[in-house]
């Protein structure tokens, strides 16, 4: 998904976040019986580090060198790319079908990308904790073996969607 993202490191939290979650599960360990932390929490905060990362990214191999999508230095550099591949005569289909000359409002819409991707995060993020109090107050009165919780529970698997989707777009 993100090229900082090491394929190692990416299976190692997914690994962490199942074992925290089964273990928050069962009720044989009093460590974890009680822990404040659900799954998503962890998993948000991986996501969050993602998301910066992903900005990083977005600002210093696209926006800068592109000095903001200026039509003229994006042809300019893909043009001394195509000559460094030796690769000169597909530059006309390149700029018919990719150059965002004639556009300027996808241009603006593009540069903005990282504002939707934030605000998707932020609404995903609010929803998630209220879904999470709900999760704690349902929790404490009847446990987690209810079906009221394990519905809060896929609930919050659902909202983090649209945040791993927005992560793809941006960084893809």
């Amino acid at each position: 998904m993100l090229d900082a993202a090491e394929p190692e490191y990416v299976l190692l939290a997914l690994l962490l976040l199942y074992i925290y979650s089964k273990m928050g599960r069962t009720r044989t360990s009093e460590i974890v019986c009680h822990s404040p932390l659900h799954w998503y929490h962890l998993l948000y905060t991986y996501l969050c580090y993602l998301l910066c990362s992903a900005l990083h990214a977005y600002v210093v191999d696209i926006v800068v060198p592109s000095n903001n999508l200026d039509p003229e230095v994006v042809s300019n550099t893909t043009m001394r790319e195509m000559i460094s591949d030796n690769d000169t005569k597909s530059f006309a289909e390149w700029e018919k079908n990719a150059s965002l000359a004639g556009w300027p409002v996808l241009r603006w819409w593009t540069l903005l990308s990282p504002v939707w991707v934030i605000a998707t995060f932020l609404v995903c993020l609010y929803h998630i904790f209220r879904h999470g109090g709900r999760m704690r107050s349902v929790e404490r009165s009847v446990g987690r073996r209810n079906l009221q919780w394990y519905m809060h529970d896929w609930t919050v698997r659902i909202l983090l969607l649209p945040m791993v989707y927005g992560l793809m777009a941006l960084h893809g």
